[in-house]
């Protein structure tokens, strides 16, 4: 009658070798791909799996093959009811070579050593494939105030309304240099009596019966553009040019002669758009630069005045101007504030903007002026802003 032998269950101790031995395997497996993560496994099936785990773990301690070198081996096979070599004093069976990979080895199933190494990443550095790194948020060179522009402006303007939160529609637009060329034109009459009577007086009675001829404006007539929306300010430069001077020099010793100057006349005008809601357009400043032409001073004179002329450079040795150098340099920059003048049309721009304003039936808290550089005009925004919480469709209803 044959005698079954049941097997016992694992001991806690055996349980814990066969978890390292898996554990062991699945590390060789991220560390040494397919190939050695099999042969780990494969290693897993040996009789001696805590040798296994000796040898993955502490290359050196494979060859110390002793039952005492297992601790907990003899105790777990009589309970096991199996009799084991270590347990009879037999010389147990050699363990299997195990198939440890050393760091420097150039074994086909090693895997390549890997240097690493920390690289500085900078912005603009290229990665290799063409790929840039990018600038971080906060462009240092972006622009500090979006929408300003100073240069040459052919006068066209619109006014947008901004709608919380954000949509911005076009309400209106006008032409600026066709605004200040009607102006120019319609006062040009008395702006030259203006002229004739202050050049007199501050020539000191030097020059007399002042007789000043004024172009009128057209479209060639330049128009510069200075806008800030940081600081909400705009800026006009309208230079008009081919006007004349004619004057009688009081000249000493000789018979006075007529001098004729060729000047140009710039306006600038200072307007700004921060005293709102006092009104859309506050007149900062507005002056009147006169500007000879290089070589446009010459003086008509008879014999008696060029003699006296060359009579008076020998008299003071040469440190003397000519009287054309005189005039030129007593009119070169000189400026007249002509703010009593333009504040008329500017009232009349205040108000058809006011009107518009009014008829948009919500409060303006804003008029931020830009510059659009797609359309190259001038953009008056009016910052709109609910006075209740609306939704976006409350908004687009509008």
């Amino acid at each position: 009658m044959s005698t079954r032998r049941h097997r016992k269950p694992a001991s806690p101790a055996k349980l814990a070798v066969h978890g390292a031995v898996i554990t062991a395997a699945l590390i060789a497996s991220v560390l040494g791909g397919t190939s050695t993560a099999q042969a780990a496994l494969d290693d897993a099936t040996t009789e001696d799996p805590f040798r296994f785990f000796l040898g993955r773990l502490f290359p050196g301690a494979q060859d110390t093959g002793s039952a005492a070198a297992t601790p907990g081996s003899a105790t777990d096979a009589a309970s096991d009811g199996v009799t084991s070599d270590a347990v009879s004093g037999a010389t147990p069976p050699a363990a299997p070579e195990l198939s440890v990979v050393p760091e420097a080895t150039s074994s086909p199933d090693a895997p390549e050593a890997v240097t690493r190494q920390r690289l500085p990443l900078r912005p603009g550095m290229d990665l290799g494939d063409g790929d840039v790194i990018p600038p971080p948020d906060g462009d240092p060179d972006a622009d500090p105030d979006p929408g300003s522009y100073s240069g040459g402006w052919s006068g066209d303007t619109a006014v947008t309304v901004y709608r919380f939160p954000y949509f911005e529609t076009e309400v209106d637009s006008f032409n600026v240099k066709d605004g200040l060329r009607a102006a120019w034109n319609f006062g040009l009459r008395d702006l030259q009596t203006q002229l004739e009577q202050q050049i007199e007086a501050e020539s000191g009675g030097k020059l007399y019966n002042v007789d000043v001829t004024l172009a009128s404006a057209d479209a060639d007539s330049l128009l510069n553009l200075t806008v800030s929306p940081k600081w909400q300010s705009v800026s006009l430069f309208y230079l008009v040019g081919d006007h004349q001077m004619r004057a009688k020099v009081d000249a000493d010793y000789v018979k006075n002669p007529t001098a004729t100057m060729d000047f140009a006349i710039g306006l600038r005008l200072d307007l700004g758009t921060d005293t709102w809601p006092e009104e859309p357009l506050d007149l900062k400043s507005a002056d009147a630069v006169v500007m000879p032409d290089a070589n446009g001073v010459s003086v008509d004179g008879d014999w008696s005045y060029k003699v006296g002329t060359a009579v008076r450079w020998l008299k003071n040795l040469g440190n003397v101007d000519s009287v054309e150098q005189t005039i030129s340099d007593s009119f070169t920059g000189r400026t007249s504030d002509v703010e009593s003048s333009v504040q008329t049309p500017v009232d009349l721009l205040n108000g058809d903007l006011e009107s518009l304003i009014n008829g948009l039936g919500e409060p303006v808290s804003a008029i931020t002026p830009r510059y659009d550089d797609e359309t190259y005009r001038l953009v008056l925004r009016l910052d709109t802003r609910p006075t209740v919480h609306q939704s976006p469709d409350a908004v687009m209803a509008r």
